[in-house]
């Protein structure tokens, strides 16, 4: 969906880093990412942002964790087959320290222990957003801008459309939409209007984000930083 991948243009899109990182260390970095803890899970998979075909269910659900960076489940696929590039800062590490020991979450099961690095405090994409920075192409940038207003207004016809039908299809009340600063009439039998009663399941999708915790809730040490957010979720 055009909306989901383009929601948020300060982040990159993964075609723009690819690079030329020896095989030995990409190897090493895939391994490393692939090694990570469960930090936080979704009820759904990823998928491949270049659309080589593997499986969504390959791409993870998790964003996984060192107890420094936290990255989604999907990262070591980009950086194997797709041959992306990733922070200096964070390569570095990777050379530097052994990787995590791969424990992940299963909500079905009883034996689930805390990790020793969890926390409630959500890491800072500060980091994230000024390397995204310095690696913008201008012209993907522009690119992407000109196809998320395409997207925009696409949705706002198809809005259009679907307020349209419904008022043919129920018809309209007396009174007014109850939704705060509206003044449309609600449709026949509800409470809201026809536009809100589109526009406000699509809010009511996305509120399913705040919801999202990390695993557990000890108060422990804080990761560092984010390492890819945005496009690959």
């Amino acid at each position: 969906m055009i909306e989901g991948v383009l929601r948020d243009l300060q982040f990159c899109h993964p075609q723009e880093v690819v690079g030329d990182l020896p095989s030995e260390v990409r190897s090493r970095v895939a391994e490393y990412l692939d090694a990570g803890d469960c930090w936080t899970y979704f009820m759904g998979c990823s998928w491949c942002r270049f659309h080589c075909g593997i499986p969504n269910q390959a791409m993870g659900s998790e964003e996984l964790t060192d107890g420094q960076w936290v990255w989604p489940a999907g990262l070591s696929h980009y950086v194997r087959v797709h041959n992306i590039t990733l922070p200096d800062e964070f390569i570095a590490h990777v050379l530097t320290h052994d990787p995590p020991r791969g424990r992940r979450f299963d909500p079905l099961c009883s034996d689930v222990r805390p990790l020793e690095h969890a926390t409630t405090e959500r890491p800072s994409l500060d980091f994230w957003r000024a390397w995204c920075a310095r690696q913008r192409s201008p012209a993907q940038w522009e690119q992407l801008r000109r196809a998320q207003a395409q997207a925009a207004a696409e949705e706002e016809k198809q809005t259009t459309r679907q307020i349209a039908q419904l008022v043919a299809e129920r018809g309209l009340s007396d009174h007014h939409c109850l939704w705060m600063g509206c003044t449309e009439k609600a449709l026949a039998g509800m409470r809201i209007c026809a536009k809100h009663s589109i526009t406000g399941r699509r809010v009511a999708a996305s509120d399913t984000e705040q919801l999202l915790q990390p695993v557990d809730p000890l108060q422990r040490r804080p990761v560092r930083a984010k390492l890819w957010h945005g496009v690959l979720y």
